[in-house]
């Protein structure tokens, strides 16, 4: 599946970056995406292109069966880990930059983060990027809103927990912390 879904993206760049968008190239890049979704049973899904002149988003099929809920241009997806290479890259870029230090404890640059546990203090980025922190696998809001005040929530939502670990004190597939990139 991963093969096809590289496929689909190499043809939809080759297609999108050499010329604009049109009737033909909609009708070609529709009938690959019905295809793959017709194979591997995905229910819905969202194409976005930026190039340098113009933004495209292409959407197909439904957020869930039973609801018939059509995917739009603003349609929420859980990406799961692949904002994490985003994240990473873009701290990295603040680190070359000299704007962040991989050794800057998170209580020095989010001045809101607070938790029960006086240990959260030392949480590094670095920490918090090689999943050493100590914090949780996750920290789940329900019904949390998609907009500016969920982060507010999602830090609060940390207050009174506490960490698994002191800060650097583990590193394994046992200490990966979704929060912690959150």
């Amino acid at each position: 599946m991963k093969f096809r879904l590289l496929i689909i993206i190499a043809l939809i760049n080759v297609e999108f970056f050499s010329q604009r968008i049109n009737e033909e190239i909609q009708i070609r890049i529709d009938s690959i995406v019905t295809k793959c979704m017709e194979d591997y049973s995905i229910v819905g899904l969202s194409i976005g292109i930026i190039d340098y002149e113009s933004n495209y988003n292409l959407s197909y099929g439904v957020t869930d069966l039973e609801e018939d809920n059509k995917i739009t241009e603003n349609t929420m997806f859980h990406i799961a880990s692949i904002s994490k290479l985003f994240t990473t890259t873009a701290i990295m870029q603040l680190v070359e930059k000299g704007k962040l230090n991989l050794s800057d404890r998170i209580v020095d640059v989010l001045f809101s983060f607070e938790m029960k546990d006086p240990r959260h203090k030392e949480i590094t980025i670095a920490h918090l990027l090689t999943h050493s922190s100590g914090l949780l696998w996750d920290n789940k809001i329900k019904n949390s809103p998609d907009d500016r005040s969920s982060i507010q929530l999602f830090l609060e939502n940390l207050e009174n927990k506490k960490l698994l670990f002191s800060p650097g004190e583990k590193s394994s597939f046992k200490t990966y912390s979704n929060a912690g990139f959150d």
